[in-house]
């Protein structure tokens, strides 16, 4: 395997390396190691922290056996002075959303305590606006002393500027500004203090992609920074949190348009079905949605497991004379309302035994609106 770095825009990663400013571009090969069969190897990348500031890494570790065997990893650091690393408050080192689907939000909890003996004003920014966002957790109950510390902190909170307008981009932002209209951007955290946040991640959907990019998961990176004030509005302390998610977009797919049932008698019940193929590495939620009372759906709302195709079986009761029946339904992806499809069910419907003229003398009334009698179970000769 040969290790190389590329696309380092702020510094180099060997022990030597020169001040960010003073070098960009920078390539350093390593040398090539051997790995066994099915067996694994451990590098370590050491940084000489030189300057203050957020600096992004790409290493390429590339099969020397196979040139087409290539794989990136990215590497994200943050150098802040020494006096902001002081302990002061306590979180997670990280958080995992898990596996999430685009346009869908998903909430993690994480709490922050203040280790110390004053007030502090938490602000709170991530690496994606966008996608993340801050609430109170509603399950706890507020610290009495809250009030009292925000007040000390007024005259900071009455000028930070309102983002209302971040919220009207897209689609998928108003939905989910819609879901978590008590969002946050700072919280005043009296001493010794504990508080729960939540965390909302809601992935956006990637534009104009083939369908088999979109539809599989694909690890996505993000960091939430909290800067820690006091009553002088200096800043304190701050603290990183790494978030994980592995991000796809529902995707599926019916092969049919048209289900044709052919020429049917009045009385005459006939069963379809309609194919349904989820296209996502995701389950997929769908719901059948259509106005009828001679067609029939025993599953309204059904789950698709990932990369799998499920049969939908409907009937269709033949009530009325109709030579060219039709009949539109609709399928929905509750997990991507954009992705909708249409199918058109068709008969031509006959009165071959006159049924229609019997009924203007006779009616018959039963439960089932088929009107099917059932036996149920029977024993024979008995």
């Amino acid at each position: 395997v040969e290790v190389g770095q590329l696309d380092t825009t702020e510094a180099s990663m060997n022990e030597e390396s020169l001040s960010p400013r003073d070098k960009t571009n920078h390539t350093e090969e390593e040398k090539g190691m051997m790995i066994g069969g099915f067996g694994h190897v451990t590098i370590r990348a050491t940084i000489k922290a030189r300057e203050e500031g957020q600096f992004n890494y790409r290493l390429q570790l590339q099969n020397k056996n196979d040139y087409d065997n290539i794989e990136f990893i990215n590497l994200n650091v943050l150098i802040i002075p020494h006096h902001e690393a002081e302990e002061l408050i306590e979180v997670p080192s990280s958080i995992d959303f898990g596996d999430c689907y685009t346009d869908d939000s998903a909430s993690q909890t994480f709490s922050i305590k203040n280790i110390s003996e004053e007030a502090f004003l938490i602000r709170f920014d991530s690496s994606s606006p966008n996608e993340l966002s801050f609430v109170l957790d509603t399950k706890q109950d507020e610290d009495p002393s809250t009030s009292d510390a925000e007040e000390l902190f007024a005259h900071q909170r009455s000028h930070h500027k309102d983002q209302d307008e971040f919220w009207e981009t897209t689609r998928a932002q108003r939905n989910f500004r819609d879901a978590i209209q008590s969002r946050i951007e700072e919280h005043v955290l009296s001493a010794s203090a504990v508080r729960g946040i939540e965390v909302w991640y809601n992935p956006l959907p990637i534009a104009q992609s083939p369908i088999d990019k979109i539809s599989s998961l694909r690890e996505q990176k993000l960091t939430i920074k909290l800067s820690c004030f006091d009553r002088e509005n200096k800043l304190r302390s701050r603290r990183i949190i790494s978030c994980r998610a592995c991000v796809c977009t529902s995707v599926f797919s019916v092969p049919v348009d048209r289900i044709n049932l052919g020429e049917c008698f009045i009385g005459d019940v006939r069963t379809g079905v309609v194919p349904l193929m989820n296209m996502s590495d995701l389950p997929a939620l769908i719901a059948v949605q259509y106005e009828s009372t001679s067609i029939d759906f025993k599953e309204l709302y059904l789950t698709i497991p990932p990369k799998q195709t499920k049969e939908l079986t409907f009937t269709y009761n033949a009530s009325r004379i109709n030579p060219s029946y039709k009949k539109q339904i609709k399928f929905v992806n509750l997990k991507n309302l954009e992705n909708t499809h249409f199918v058109e069910i068709r008969a031509t419907v006959i009165d071959q035994n006159r049924v229609t003229l019997h009924s203007f003398f006779y009616s018959v009334t039963h439960a089932d609106p088929h009107n099917v009698i059932s036996f149920e179970n029977a024993i024979i000769n008995k």
